[in-house]
């Protein structure tokens, strides 16, 4: 994945909250990326920014969904 300033990010489908949740989600994949030098494997990339995506909210949801798995 390489950044580019011609992606086609739909700027005006993405507001708010959105646009917020989109931007941490790729930037994510930017530094993952860098960090990596590409070697990162796609399941990794993309369930960090998943991980990321979700900002503050995802703090926890770890032992959340250990526990939420584990109760069955």
């Amino acid at each position: 994945m390489v950044a580019r300033a011609d992606a086609g990010l739909p700027a005006e489908r993405v507001s708010g909250t959105d646009a917020d949740a989109v931007l941490r989600h790729e930037y994510t994949h930017a530094v993952v990326h860098r960090l990596s030098g590409g070697q990162a494997p796609a399941w990794l990339n993309e369930g960090l920014a998943l991980y990321m995506e979700r900002g503050p909210e995802a703090v926890g949801t770890w032992d959340r969904e250990v526990r939420r798995i584990r109760a069955g």
